[in-house]
């Protein structure tokens, strides 16, 4: 074998590994409450269940709408058993009534399906006037089909369109207005899809027909014949001397690619097992899942299964596990806390174990991120005072990834974590970063730094390949001496090197360090890389890391005063081992009227339902969501939609299980039909460019080689 292909493979496998440490993270949880793995335990999760909410599911705080629940019932020690009766894994969601935004319209039977809102079939009401749909549809119901189509827009927001602006609608689709009449009350109305005309009509405004001033589209879907897939309500319409232009206020979309839901249909490791007019029901049957240490189990498209990575498990300190549902397709999301209502007196409370907008390390158990409110007033008039809204994080020592530095102090802010400061073993013993540092106590100075990489995976170098970290820094190897136990390496920013020919020695002190000042304090570990051994070959020499760490040299201030948002820092405590943060609305008095979303902090919002009908017994809802952004490949475009609880289009029918000790993948069971698998096709990121480029090396090492 030639030294260019021993390096190509070597460079190769130094690209896989930065992939996996260095990529980023290109999704968002959901994630239900953390749960124990304990033999006779029986979990149910849903948005309406008492314990344990889980908004992974759809929700609709406006009108309480959402009936998903899954219920995981553990046995034999750690088993989801799938060959149990009933299975260990059960799904179950029912149909509800639903009124459209334009209410005009009247309902429409809906059902939440693997976390979205599914359209069921039209309602002919006693009033024909509010069943204008449901009357033009030949066939109006779909899940007599065993079929439910995904309502894509169901909005009642007022817009204008021109004769030079259409309106944008799904799925390619967009509607354009043509000519109005003279008398200015009719107006040509043209629907077309990925620029091509699909069909011709005429709205009339200004008479008290809604069938008149509505535009619909009907299309076959599957089974079920002529149903309207496209509503629009015409409100007016302007005739001008050079341009025309309407108003709408009222839409309504529904996906033409139909979900099949037809008894024994697979979604990963669950199978429908019971369809009516009114219920769905999964189980996981021929699936029996086992939740052992360290896995992320596909369960059914976009949810999953995460366990903990932990080594002290017994009987008092279970296993871990939480289930989530992963948004992968790039955009802007909301992640849901509990629902509540606002009362005179009452208190709310939110923590990292139950509100996947905070911090949480499932391995470590870490995050200790809280938010409490107390409500005044009540009804439509609801507020909170100042000083009613209390933040507050605490820092824990947790033990570095590559557990021989020792522990540092970890920090949830806003959701994110950040290092408090290096700290000792629990001996009294200094961590190896601590020994390295000027100072090891950011929150002394009113700093916090972001964690960036914490890894102990292990990744092969040879001279001249070059090593990304993030930020903007890389690792260069210029020379590996296996016969002195040596290597000579660079540390670059942004092409430039800011530290040249470090010497490396196995023999005494394994471990590169970068140190750097942040804002007032003496030099900080910046960077840290372990080196374990020398693998020496005949042509060519490779060094195997273990162990990289860095944090950003782009410090937060966290000292008294500081803005978070609406939220103001009211006190910061550094003393070593009580580490902590509070932050209250300080001089704010908050409204808490109906259909609103009120800036909390940073990406933090209160959002309180648009309630039809508000009294003692049925009061305000409202929840806290934080707001997330998947990024979308190579750029990012920053059009985004957001959605309340938006379910993941996968790019295939199947999901893989990852053995996050391994790295070892085992295809799952076939999930989504083909025909449902439309949606936005997720861009490659980083780990799948440097996966490509792994492989082009390689292939072309090898052609030259033969």
């Amino acid at each position: 074998m030639s030294r260019m292909l021993l390096a190509a493979l070597a460079l190769a496998a130094v690209l896989l590994a930065a992939a996996g440490i260095c990529s980023g993270q290109d999704f968002a949880e959901i994630r239900g409450p953390v749960s124990l793995v304990k033999n006779g335990e029986t979990y149910t999760l849903g948005p309406k269940e008492t314990d344990n909410k889980f908004y992974g599911f759809y929700y609709d705080i406006d009108d309480d709408l959402g009936t998903e629940s899954i219920t995981m019932s553990i046995s034999n020690g750690d088993t989801l058993d799938g060959d149990a009766t009933p299975a260990g894994v059960q799904y179950m969601t029912e149909v509800q009534k639903n009124r459209f935004e334009f209410e005009n319209w009247g309902a429409y039977d809906c059902i939440g399906f693997l976390g979205e809102n599914h359209f069921a079939g039209y309602i002919r009401e006693a009033e024909a006037t509010q069943s204008h749909l449901a009357s033009l549809s030949e066939n109006k119901d779909l899940i007599s089909s065993e079929m439910l189509s995904l309502v894509l827009i169901d909005s009642d927001d007022e817009m204008t369109l021109s004769t030079d602006t259409p309106l944008k609608l799904k799925d390619g689709y967009e509607l354009r207005i043509g000519e109005i009449d003279i008398n200015g009350d009719k107006v040509n109305v043209d629907l077309y899809k990925n620029g091509a005309l699909v069909t011709k009509s005429v709205a009339t405004t200004g008479t008290n027909s809604i069938g008149d001033s509505s535009f619909c589209y009907k299309k076959d879907s599957g089974d079920t014949a002529g149903l309207v897939s496209i509503a629009v309500h015409f409100k007016n319409v302007f005739r001008g001397s050079d341009r025309n232009a309407a108003t709408v206020d009222g839409i309504f979309q529904i996906s033409e690619n139909t979900v099949r839901i037809s008894s024994g249909t697979q979604y990963d490791k669950m199978r429908i097992s019971s369809v009516t007019n009114s219920k769905i029901e999964m189980d996981n049957k021929d699936n029996t899942i086992r939740l052992t240490e360290n896995r992320d189990i596909p369960l059914m498209r976009g949810l999953r299964i995460k366990t903990a990575d932990q080594d002290d498990i017994s009987d008092s300190n279970p296993l871990r596990f939480y289930l989530y549902k992963r948004l992968t397709d790039p955009g802007v999301y909301q992640i849901n806390g509990r629902v509540d209502a606002i009362v005179d007196g009452r208190e709310v409370h939110w923590d990292s174990k139950s509100f996947s907008g905070f911090y949480y390390d499932l391995d470590r158990d870490a995050g200790d991120e809280e938010l409490m409110m107390t409500i005044s007033g009540g009804l439509d008039n609801g507020f909170i005072n100042p000083d009613n809204i209390v933040y507050q994080t605490q820092a824990q020592s947790i033990p570095f990834n590559h557990e021989e530095w020792g522990s540092y102090y970890v920090i949830g802010l806003l959701g994110e974590r950040y290092l408090a400061g290096y700290s000792t073993y629990g001996s009294g013993r200094t961590s190896f970063l601590q020994d390295s540092s000027d100072e090891s106590n950011l929150m002394q100075y009113d700093l916090l730094s972001r964690i960036l990489i914490d890894s102990d995976d292990t990744a092969n170098l040879t001279p001249g390949s070059v090593f990304p970290l993030e930020e903007g820094y890389e690792l260069r190897i210029k020379e590996i001496d296996q016969h002195s136990n040596k290597v000579v390496i660079a540390l670059a920013m942004n092409g430039k090197e800011v530290l040249s020919d470090y010497v490396i020695e196995l023999s005494e002190n394994p471990t590169f360090r970068y140190r750097k000042m942040l804002g007032e304090m003496q030099e900080v570990p910046l960077i840290a890389v372990n080196f374990r051994e020398f693998m020496a070959g005949t042509e060519i020499s490779v060094a195997e890391i273990e162990g990289i760490w860095q944090i950003s040299e782009k410090t937060t201030k966290i000292g008294e005063g500081t803005k978070l948002g609406e939220m103001t820092i009211s006190s910061v405590d550094s003393k070593e081992g009580q580490m902590s943060i509070d932050a209250t609305n300080e001089d704010d008095t908050i409204s808490l009227g109906k259909d609103r979303t009120i800036d909390l902090m940073d990406d933090y919002y209160i959002k309180t339902a648009d309630q039809e009908t508000v009294s003692d017994s049925d009061p305000l809802r409202f929840f806290i969501f934080k707001e997330v952004k998947v990024p979308g490949g190579f750029a990012d475009s920053g059009e985004s939609d957001i959605a309340e609880t938006v379910a993941e289009q996968p790019d295939a029918s199947q999901e893989k299980e990852t053995n996050v000790e391994t790295g070892n993948e085992t295809i799952a069971e076939p999930g989504i039909p083909p025909e449902q698998t439309d949606g936005p096709k997720k861009q490659p990121g980083l780990s799948a460019i440097l996966a490509l480029a792994a492989t082009v090396i390689v292939w072309c090492a090898l052609r030259r080689d033969e």
